[in-house]
């Protein structure tokens, strides 16, 4: 029910009760969905929506794990995955794990179609966008719900980003596309957010 991290933060302290407000952070913020999921549900039975939705998580959220993302929410077939940098790393690497991380999740729903087809699954194609710059993170709501999530505009940027990649794609803004000139990655793969 809750991220790794913020469960890390609960244990650190279980007697402070949960603060509305937040902190300034800089982060990479990483959209990603299933293309044409919503028009392709309408033509199955929900179950049948849960199961490939549940299929298709079980195999994402661990390369999430792998680049050390946290699940910030997911929205129906959508996900939001944030990167903040590590104590023990260089400012500019949690922009690499989150390009890292989103070109992982195009090729993985790749190679898991062929396994999905044989569940009955139709083949999947998503689309990914990511941002990076200054966030604001915390308790956000009111004291009958708190919400624990990163907002500002480069996650707004983010969301668009994933919106207007095509699919099969990776759209990034340009500090994430020169964070990854020294990664040996195919160029092909990313399309950089015009100027």
């Amino acid at each position: 029910y809750l991220s790794a991290e913020l469960v890390e933060q609960v244990l650190k302290s279980p007697d402070t009760a949960p603060q509305l407000g937040g902190e300034e952070v800089e982060a990479a913020v990483l959209f990603a969905d299933i293309v044409g999921f919503t028009a392709r549900s309408e033509n199955v039975k929900p179950a049948q929506v849960v199961r490939e939705l549940n299929h298709y998580f079980s195999y994402i959220d661990p390369v999430i794990e792998q680049f050390d993302g946290v699940l910030d929410k997911r929205m129906g077939d959508g996900i939001m995955v944030v990167f903040v940098p590590r104590d023990d790393e260089a400012a500019i690497e949690h922009r690499r794990r989150a390009l890292c991380c989103g070109l992982a999740l195009l090729r993985t729903v790749q190679e898991q179609n062929p396994l999905g087809a044989k569940l009955g699954i139709a083949p999947l194609q998503i689309r990914v966008g990511i941002a990076a710059g200054p966030t604001v993170r915390g308790n956000l709501g009111s004291h009958s719900q708190i919400e624990y999530t990163v907002i500002g505009d480069t996650v707004n940027l983010g969301s668009r980003l994933e919106s207007s990649a095509e699919p099969g794609r990776l759209m990034v803004t340009k500090n994430i596309f020169d964070a990854a000139r020294t990664l040996d990655l195919e160029a092909t793969e990313i399309s950089r957010q015009a100027s």
